[in-house]
């Protein structure tokens, strides 16, 4: 199936994207200066690849995206859209505790993320129901 007739494939991408930087941006500043043990991640496979270092992360996170996107292509329609929505939903949860911990504009920059899923969301369904020729 290809990945432009999956809808929420895209705003799914972002929302992986935002919850990697944040986690890496809400890392101590010991953990930047080498103390790698420091790490906080919440998630118990991602947590060793951070203790690892931020490249071992990184590199986790990218493998664990290209076999999401390999498996979600192979999977029917409907159970694709729960899939990615569903994805989506968890990175936005992911990347939101991250960015409430942002001082002082933490609150807004969660408000700005937030606008931007339900625009990417609305734009998906809309072409997702053209593609299918449904309202």
């Amino acid at each position: 199936m290809k990945l432009s007739h999956l809808p929420f494939f895209m705003p799914c991408i972002s929302m992986w994207f935002a919850d990697v930087v944040g986690t890496l941006v809400g890392q101590s500043s010991g953990y930047w200066l080498g103390d790698y043990s420091q790490a906080y991640e919440l998630n118990p496979l991602f947590r060793p690849l951070l203790v690892i270092g931020p490249g071992a992360f990184v590199l986790g996170a990218i493998a664990s995206l290209a076999v999401f996107i390999v498996v979600v292509r192979r999977l029917n329609l409907k159970m694709a859209t729960s899939i990615l929505f569903l994805a989506t939903l968890i990175h936005f949860f992911g990347a939101a505790t991250w960015i409430v911990q942002t001082p002082h504009y933490g609150i807004l920059l969660l408000v700005i993320l937030g606008l931007v899923i339900k625009i990417q969301l609305e734009h998906d369904w809309r072409r997702f129901a053209a593609i299918r020729g449904t309202t």
